[in-house]
């Protein structure tokens, strides 16, 4: 009996090109995000992630789903031009997303009431991003930084919320500042090491408005602890209706100073420069190029104290302080120097600033998971 036939060597780069044609040529289903976080500043962290992975496939429908609960999130939802639509649950609904609606079985004992649901196709997502997917650091995720994400006020809003600025005493011809420091009265989840007194930010507030020219406002909620009237300044966390108006603030900004606050990183999906000031740690406050850390200063038990970058080099800033550690606030001085530096590098925003230019991500139409992180992030720690 003869051997059989030896066949003939397979052109692996051939069979390589057919596999990529056809993963370029499929067409990708839409993108279900399902946004769940304790705060706000977690919330928009998970937004700003799903609409950097969603500006891979540009042109597939990103359905948004949530509780809004609190009521500002659906607010934020919509400033998030990627998310094509959104699917809210009230505060007291007793589910969110039924992993049920998934079922493709034309006999599914549990449908969505919604045909929408299976006329867009959500039933068939070509991908799920659950809240772990995007609760990451956005200043380490690899590419998110060099081609951030850009938040825009909705269209339909953004008249009237100008206007209302306006009406609260904002000059239009005048660049404005936004300060986000709750301060010690807020008691910021009951972490010392997050509290701060906002009082040591007066000294640099009045050189904004008498030594830069600019104009001021505070965002928070009303239990933020309260600053002393001046001139130059609007105070919109005393109004606990005023949540819309404060995001438009910090997207007009110039530049945004603030601590722990949820309105840093909703700066950053604005593509506004932020300095966090402050903070034992930044991950999920800023990410941007032109963002900046001045982290609390850290006193060892041995009596050194480290600088910004040097708690960065030994991963106290990602990580609890070390036993007997200590953590020191920022001077005025500091933070004087801080809003000196925003200032000059800002120097392209004479007025309110206009909607950040897109810049496209370079590999459309993939994705990889788990997700890549760079070791060092891009944004600037001060010393």
């Amino acid at each position: 009996m003869s051997d059989p036939e030896t066949p003939p060597e397979l052109d692996y780069e051939y069979v390589r090109e057919i596999a990529r044609n056809a993963i370029q040529s499929r067409v990708m289903g839409p993108i279900v995000a399902y946004f769940s976080a304790d705060t706000l500043g977690e919330f928009v962290l998970q937004n700003a992630v799903a609409a950097f992975l969603a500006k891979r496939f540009p042109n597939t429908y990103v359905l948004g789903t949530f509780r809004n609960d609190p009521p500002y999130r659906a607010f934020i939802v919509e400033c998030n031009s990627y998310v094509t639509g959104s699917m809210a649950a009230d505060a007291d609904s007793g589910m969110t997303l039924p992993v049920d609606w998934f079922d493709v079985g034309a006999y599914a004992p549990i449908k969505c009431p919604d045909e929408t649901w299976y006329d867009k196709g959500f039933h068939e997502p070509g991908l799920i991003l659950l809240p772990n997917m995007m609760s990451v650091s956005a200043a380490r995720l690899t590419g998110l930084a060099e081609a951030p994400p850009c938040f825009c006020l909705p269209t339909e809003y953004e008249a009237g919320l100008r206007e209302a600025l306006v009406k609260r005493g904002l000059d239009p011809g005048r660049w404005l500042a936004c300060l986000a420091v709750e301060g010690a009265a807020s008691g910021a989840a009951g972490d010392h090491a997050a509290r701060v007194d906002v009082a040591t930010y007066v000294p640099m507030l009045r050189h904004i408005v008498e030594g830069q020219g600019g104009q001021v406002v505070r965002v928070g909620p009303p239990e933020a602890q309260p600053l002393p009237e001046m001139d130059g300044l609007i105070d919109l966390s005393r109004d606990a209706n005023s949540f819309a108006e404060q995001v438009a603030a910090a997207s007009l900004a110039r530049y945004v100073v603030g601590a722990d606050s949820g309105i840093l990183p909703l700066a950053c999906a604005f593509r506004v420069p932020a300095a966090a000031t402050n903070v034992p740690g930044f991950e999920g406050l800023v990410w941007n190029r032109e963002d900046v850390v001045l982290a609390k200063k850290l006193r060892l038990s041995d009596g050194a104290t480290l600088t910004t970058g040097e708690a960065f080099d030994r991963h106290h800033l990602d990580a609890p302080a070390p036993d007997g550690a200590a953590w020191i606030d920022n001077t005025s001085d500091e933070l004087v120097a801080i809003a000196d530096h925003m200032f000059q590098a800002t120097g392209d925003c004479s007025g309110w600033r206009p909607k950040a230019e897109e810049i496209p991500w370079r590999e459309t139409g993939t994705i990889t998971f788990p997700h890549t992180f760079r070791d060092r992030p891009l944004v600037r720690f001060w010393d």
